[in-house]
């Protein structure tokens, strides 16, 4: 739970970072694409996002419901990290100036979403807010770790 918790708060530092968890991100963003098509070009941003944030939450519920939680905290890291990830790119959609993979659908992109909601200004505060919901999460999620982690050696 340690490593974990130290490789996620490493990603709260600085989340437009390219690591291994961004990579499964990117691959569940692309994803969502393709799963919440159905909801349309209005809110084409919000696909991938969706799947980025509902994959781990459901996991976490699936996981709580089975009383595995530990797992559970686990799969709450993966959703802060999550958080994280879409936060750098909420944040970053006025000035676009993190790299994007592949090529880029401009109805996609978070710049197009938010100009369409009239709060492409406030690009900054949105990200932050989103961020900070991240970060409530991450510490939710390892109270709840080292608790059931330390629950279970005492248990076992």
């Amino acid at each position: 739970m340690l490593a974990v918790t130290g490789y996620v708060l490493w990603i709260a530092i600085d989340p437009a970072r390219h690591d291994f968890l961004h990579s499964v991100s990117l691959r569940l963003y692309r994803t969502g694409q393709l799963l919440f098509a159905p909801l349309g070009s209005g809110l084409a941003a919000l696909r991938g996002t969706l799947a980025q944030v509902l994959l781990p939450a459901a996991l976490a519920t699936l996981l709580t419901l089975l009383r595995q939680r530990f797992a559970a905290a686990l799969a709450l890291l993966w959703l802060a990290q999550n958080l994280f990830n879409v936060s750098a790119y909420v944040s970053d959609a006025a000035t676009r100036s993190l790299a994007l993979t592949g090529p880029v659908d401009p109805s996609l992109d978070w710049q197009h979403l938010l100009n369409q909601w009239g709060v492409l200004a406030h690009d900054q505060m949105i990200g932050r807010l989103i961020h900070f919901a991240g970060f409530c999460v991450f510490v939710f999620a390892v109270v709840r770790g080292f608790k059931y982690a330390l629950w279970e050696q005492r248990h076992f």
